[in-house]
C-alpha cells in the first residue's frame, strides 16, 4: 500500500461515536472502497497502539491456502444502533449486549421417545446464529432418568451463552 491507501474504521457522519454509518459497517468483509482497508474501531486502534508507520503490509489472496489467519467471522450491525460494536466506549450500547439462547427449558419426554430440541440463538447484535449452538450432554431415551444438556454459544465478537437444561425421561 503506498499513496492514498489507508487502514482505518468505516465512515461516520460525523466525529460522534453513535453516528456510525451502519450500512458501511455491513460491507466489512467486502469490497467497498476504491483500495483502503476497512477495518472495525477495535481493530483499527489495534493496529493504531502496536504498529509502527511504514510497516511492510503482505496481502495474501483470500483463495491462497497459505493465509496463517484466516479470514475473520464478518460482523453485521442493527441499523437503529449506530455504533461500531467494538467501540470501548463506556456509552457504547453494544458493550453489555450477550447473546441470547431462546428455546432452552427443562422438559419431560416419554421413554424410548425422540428428544427434538427447537433452541434458538441470536448473537450480540441480534443476528441468528442458531447454526453455530455447540450441545453438551447426551440423553438416553430407552433409559428412564434425569439428564443435563448443555446450550452454549459464542458470537463473533466472542461473547459466549449458555444455558442448561434438566431432560427427564419418564
Amino acid at each position: 500500500f503506498s499513496g492514498h491507501y489507508l487502514f482505518h474504521s468505516v465512515p461516520y457522519l460525523n466525529t460522534y461515536a453513535d453516528t456510525l454509518k451502519t450500512e458501511e459497517f455491513n460491507k466489512l468483509g467486502s469490497n467497498a472502497s476504491q483500495g483502503c482497508v476497512r477495518l472495525m474501531v477495535s481493530d483499527t486502534k489495534w493496529i493504531y497502539d502496536n504498529i509502527d508507520m511504514n510497516t511492510k503490509v503482505e496481502v495474501i489472496d483470500e483463495d491462497e491456502s497459505a493465509d496463517p489467519l484466516g479470514k475473520p467471522e464478518v460482523v453485521r450491525v442493527n441499523e437503529k444502533l449506530k455504533w461500531d460494536p467494538t467501540d470501548p466506549a463506556s456509552s457504547n450500547p453494544y458493550k453489555e449486549k450477550v447473546p441470547v439462547i431462546k428455546g432452552a427449558k427443562d422438559i419431560t419426554v416419554a421413554k424410548n421417545s425422540d428428544y427434538e430440541s427447537k433452541v434458538t440463538a441470536k448473537d450480540s447484535c441480534s443476528n441468528d446464529i442458531t447454526d453455530k449452538i455447540e450441545v453438551i450432554g447426551n440423553v438416553i431415551s430407552s433409559k428412564s432418568g434425569k439428564y443435563l444438556v448443555t446450550y452454549k454459544v459464542t458470537d463473533a465478537l466472542g461473547k459466549t451463552a449458555e444455558k442448561t437444561i434438566t431432560v427427564t425421561v419418564e
